[in-house]
């Protein structure tokens, strides 16, 4: 697992294209919002990128990613509001997040056209 600099944020914006109605995500990638960091898999081919964020940490890409997934238990905090960028990350939430009372919370975003 990579720990990203400043000056490398932009290489996982695509990765977070599920979760482009979160503003704060577009802010600290282009670095108008501080941010606690960003991680990834790959600083050349990213998969998996988890971002401790202003609104809530935010888990996107491959879920099946396990070495990844390993060095997640180490820095996602234990009372994390973690947003996923798809469902399939409920499968292995339990073996990355250290919280017996982990819930679900559902949220809807509405776009006006």
């Amino acid at each position: 697992m990579f720990k990203l600099n400043k000056n490398e944020f932009s290489i996982v914006r695509k990765l977070f294209k599920n979760l482009d109605h979160q503003l704060c995500i577009k802010a600290h990638i282009e670095g108008s919002l501080e941010c606690e960091g960003i991680y990834t898999n790959s600083k050349i081919n990213p998969t998996s990128v988890f971002m401790l964020a202003s609104e809530g940490d935010m888990l996107v890409g491959e879920i099946n990613n396990t070495e990844f997934n390993k060095e997640l238990v180490k820095i996602i905090p234990r009372w994390t509001y973690l947003i996923c960028d798809q469902i399939k990350w409920e499968k292995v939430l339990n073996d990355i997040v250290d919280n017996k009372h982990l819930m679900k919370h559902l949220r809807f975003h509405y776009l006006l056209r």
